[in-house]
C-alpha cells in the first residue's frame, strides 16, 4: 500500500537580484516518488521568501525493501537559475507498522 506525505517548505533570495528564476531537478530516492509544485521559483524581489510544497509518495515495492533490509534512502531537490545550484538533500526512512510502510 502506497502512502503520500506532502511537506510545505520555504526559500528566500538571498541573491543581489530581483527577477531570478529558479527550476527544480528531483533526484528521487529509490522506491519514492517526489512530486514539486510549483516547479519554478521567480523572486521579483531581493529577500523575498516563496514556498513549495514537496510531496512524497511510497512505490508499491516499499514493503519488499524493508524486509529486504534497506530500510532508508536518499536523494535531492535541486534548485538552478542556470548559474546558481541550490541542492536540498531528502532523506526518507520507512518504518513497519500493521504491515504498512509510512514515510
Amino acid at each position: 500500500m502506497a502512502s503520500s506525505i506532502p511537506r510545505r517548505r520555504y526559500v528566500q533570495n538571498v541573491g543581489s537580484e530581483a527577477g531570478s528564476v529558479y527550476e527544480v531537478k528531483v533526484n528521487a530516492p529509490p522506491s519514492v516518488e517526489v512530486n514539486v509544485s510549483p516547479s519554478k521559483l521567480v523572486f521579483s524581489e531581493i529577500k523575498q521568501t516563496l514556498s513549495y510544497e514537496v510531496t512524497f509518495t511510497s512505490g508499491s515495492n516499499v514493503l519488499e525493501r524493508v524486509d529486504g533490509g534497506i530500510n532508508s534512502a536518499f536523494g535531492s531537490l535541486e534548485w538552478s537559475d542556470g548559474v546558481h545550484v541550490v541542492q536540498s538533500p531528502i532523506a526518507v526512512v520507512w518504518s513497519l507498522s500493521s504491515s504498512v510502510a509510512s514515510m
